[in-house]
């Protein structure tokens, strides 16, 4: 399981820290292995992740 974010310009994020923050609230099994931040995230026009387009492009970028 992984996780992406849209990265905020106000403080830079530590993978470690959101694991850890993640892990203090939900189940180990929760637990992304892999959290990746970027700029934007993949959006329809109304605003709807495009979880396809995502998962796709992390693969690509992965590979």
């Amino acid at each position: 399981m992984g996780t992406a974010h849209r990265r905020s310009s106000r403080r830079r994020r530590d993978p470690e820290e959101v694991r850890q923050w993640v892990k203090d609230r939900l189940r180990s099994s929760k637990t992304p292995d892999t959290i990746v931040f970027r700029h934007e995230l993949p959006k329809t026009e109304t605003g709807k992740l495009l979880r396809r387009t995502l998962l796709a492009e992390l693969e690509n970028q992965n590979a």
